[in-house]
Formats: C-alpha cells, structure tokens, sequence
C-alpha cells in the first residue's frame, strides 16, 4: 500500500470497530487495523454488520456503519445488548445508503488571474533566454490538485441525512 500510488485508501470490512449496537468493537480487529491505517494514511473505515446507518470518529478517522440497506429493524437502541461508542457522531435507524464523491478542496484562496498590462510568462523572459523560458513554461505538467472525500448518507427518499467531510491524507 505504502508504493500504490494510490492517494485514497479505504479500508472495508464486514465487522464494527468503533460502532454502536448488538455487534460492537472487536479488540482484536481494532488491534490490527488501527496500526496499519495510521501507517498508510486511511481515514476511512466502512463496515456493515450493524442494520443501520451509523458514524463514530476517532483520531481524524471515520468509522462508518453502513448497513441501512435493509434488516434495520433487527437492531434497535432499546435492544438488551445494544452499546453506544463513545465515538458516535451520528446514527439512523432507518435504510438508506452512502455515497462517496472525491472531489478537487475546497480553498478560500483564488489565484489572481493577470487582466490588461499585467505580465505573463512571455513579457517576463529575458531577451537572452526568453524563447527558451517561454517555450519551457508551455509545457509544463499539469498542476496537482489536491483532493478531499465529501460523503453524503442519504435516506431512501432521497434526503441527505447526514454529511461528514475528510481530508486526503496521503501525498500526491
């Protein structure tokens, strides 16, 4: 994972960590993929073992319960085994799904765009060099962006229910 290349890393399991209800925060999972998300960067931790819809967070790490798409009936508060994580930031009993959408952060900086008589690349090379600078400056790579994961838990009536934004974690 660490030499992927791959800038999102979501780790997806059947079973909670950090979860409310009946099926709850097996130590032994929480042991072994703890280390191994830290070490490569993921902040995303989806699960489904739960009937509902369900979000804890954790050290800038999303524990995310998506099991709202069908059975949400099995599992209520009320139930005699039902837990609640300390964690919990959200929770819905009722169906409805996740979606996850990469998309380009948001920044409250704009680049300044050059209007009339302002410089550019080709007025600001020297005489000597300046074709030279100006051509180089045409072909340079494309700028990198960086990225952020905004995720939406709707409803099956189509209602966002619940929003939660995160960061990218690993190098571009």
């Amino acid at each position: 994972l660490e030499d992927s290349g791959f800038v999102w890393k979501i780790v997806v399991c059947h079973y909670p960590t950090y979860a409310n209800g009946p099926h709850v925060n097996h130590k032994w999972l929480i042991s072994l993929v703890e280390p191994l998300m830290k070490k490569y960067k993921s902040n995303l931790y989806i699960n489904a073992d739960n009937h509902y819809l369900q979000l804890s967070e954790k050290d800038g790490v999303a524990h995310l319960n998506s099991g709202g798409g069908g059975g949400y009936s099995t599992h209520r508060a009320t139930d005699k085994n039902y837990k609640k994580s300390p964690f919990s930031v959200f929770e819905k009993f009722e169906d409805g799904v996740v979606a996850h959408c990469i998309v380009p952060k948001r920044s409250s900086e704009k680049k300044a765009v050059s209007g009339e008589g302002g410089e550019n690349e080709h007025s600001a090379s020297s005489a000597a060099g300046g074709e030279k600078e100006a051509d180089a400056a045409h072909h340079q790579e494309p700028e990198v962006v960086e990225t952020e994961m905004v995720n939406y838990i709707y409803s099956t009536k189509g209602e966002v229910i619940h929003e939660f934004t995160l960061p990218q974690l690993s190098p571009l």
